[in-house]
């Protein structure tokens, strides 16, 4: 699994989420965590109150997601569950060309 799936799928809430519970409930290391947290406010895919460590997924990468989602949905893919939504930013990110970390 990746660790941006996982991070992603813990984030899908739109709530926001502090850096510690993700580590926590994802099961990956503080480190990897921080690098995905890092890179994916970086590119502005999460709004980051980095005083409070505490994440969420921003307002457009939502969007972006529930289209995704809806897209697949319409080509008769439902069922997957959660893995859906998260497929569509990793496919993305892969056709642009970001490398990703692996658990």
């Amino acid at each position: 699994m990746l660790v941006v799936d996982g991070i992603l799928e813990l984030l899908q809430n739109g709530e926001w989420h502090g850096v510690g519970e993700l580590v926590e409930r994802s099961g990956v290391g503080r480190r990897k965590v921080d690098l995905v947290v890092d890179f994916l406010c970086g590119f502005g895919f999460l709004e980051c109150n980095m005083k409070d460590r505490r994440v969420r997924l921003s307002s457009a990468l939502l969007v972006f997601l529930h289209r995704v989602e809806d897209l697949e949905r319409g080509e008769g893919r439902v069922g997957r569950g959660k893995k859906v939504v998260t497929r569509g930013l990793v496919g993305f990110l892969r056709v642009v060309g970001f490398g990703l970390v692996r658990v």
